[in-house]
């Protein structure tokens, strides 16, 4: 892993990386080295499409530049889908009577 700075580039071995941690689509961890001491970091993941079969239990939200295409089962409290284009609910889609569920026609950006 690399990350850069405005005079340099540094690399970073898997040790140095420390608590982290996956919500939806951030990924924040910790860095530690002699060179910058202790910072957090903050990185925003945008997949163009999602195609989602497995079921889901973990409330969650799905972002995408595209689209999302769904036949989760939903047990979760709280689910959001959100696309630039489109979201298709296909066969096999359901929630649970207690989850709310929204879907919005909305680009994620990095």
């Amino acid at each position: 892993m690399s990350f850069g700075t405005s005079d340099s580039t540094y690399y970073l071995c898997k040790e140095s990386i420390q608590d982290l941690v996956q919500i939806n689509n951030y990924t924040f961890f910790l860095i530690t080295t002699d060179q910058i001491g202790k910072e957090l970091y903050v990185l925003k993941r945008c997949k163009n499409n999602e195609i989602l079969t497995v079921n889901q239990d973990k409330d969650q939200i799905f972002s995408t530049n595209s689209f999302i295409r769904s036949t989760q089962v939903v047990e979760s409290k709280h689910l959001i889908y959100r696309a630039g284009n489109s979201i298709e609910l296909n066969p096999g889609f359901s929630t649970s009577p207690q989850t709310l569920f929204k879907a919005e026609i909305e680009t994620c950006e990095n």
